[in-house]
């Protein structure tokens, strides 16, 4: 008796799968939460398929509907052939799609000043990722802070056309590839430059005359 361990996102649908060798089976029904018994409903259905040819069945339990957090758990299947039972567990984990927050989403600066943008991974599952990227699409790598489910960096100074424009922060909830989810949201850096004041000698200017500063 070979179970599955599931992986789904919160609001998508599921199936828990096992597969059985027997040469013939009586009986198959699961038990979920610790042992209370499975009461299915309108969008949940136990599908049996097999036996193939090496007499292996398939059983699935699909939950066509959103899952939510409360679907979570542990669930057991007995099966029978007639004359013994066995009894197998799977684990469905609901996982919470992760969510960027970033602040501020607009920052505007004089030229010369530091800037400082912080993204914070709201609600998500654990491990979250969070990754920043520059106006040119490459990997921030300096002048990183982490904190508790959140990525900060600093430039210092923020230069004039070298570095305004778009960053953006992604988070990603990353299983070893079985289950991947992001979310991104985007930073706005604008630096102003101050113009230049120069300096001018004084000017005597006699009654009359209109005063030319060349």
């Amino acid at each position: 008796l070979e179970h599955s361990f599931v992986l789904v996102l919160l609001g998508s649908q599921a199936s828990i799968v096992a597969y059985v060798r027997a040469a013939q089976l009586v009986e198959a029904r699961y038990l979920v939460f610790e042992g209370l018994p499975f009461v299915p409903d309108p969008d949940t259905n136990l599908v049996i398929s097999g036996p193939n040819e090496t007499f292996v069945y398939q059983i699935a339990l699909d939950i066509n509907r959103p899952v939510t957090l409360e679907d979570s758990g542990q669930y057991l299947l007995l099966v029978g052939d007639g004359a013994s039972q066995l009894v197998s567990s799977a684990n469905l984990n609901v996982q919470v799609p992760p969510v960027a927050l970033v602040t501020p989403s607009v920052l505007t600066i004089n030229n010369g000043v530091s800037a400082t943008f912080q993204c914070v991974a709201s609600a998500g599952s654990s491990p979250l990722f969070i990754r920043w990227t520059d106006p040119r699409g490459f990997a921030v790598t300096t002048g990183l802070t982490y904190g508790p489910n959140s990525v900060s960096f600093t430039i210092s100074p923020a230069i004039h056309s070298v570095h305004d424009g778009v960053y953006r922060c992604t988070v990603s909830l990353d299983r070893g590839g079985v289950l991947n989810s992001s979310d991104a949201a985007n930073a706005s850096l604008i630096i102003h430059v101050l113009p230049d004041i120069q300096q001018f000698n004084d000017m005597v200017v006699f009654a009359g005359e209109t005063p030319s500063l060349l």
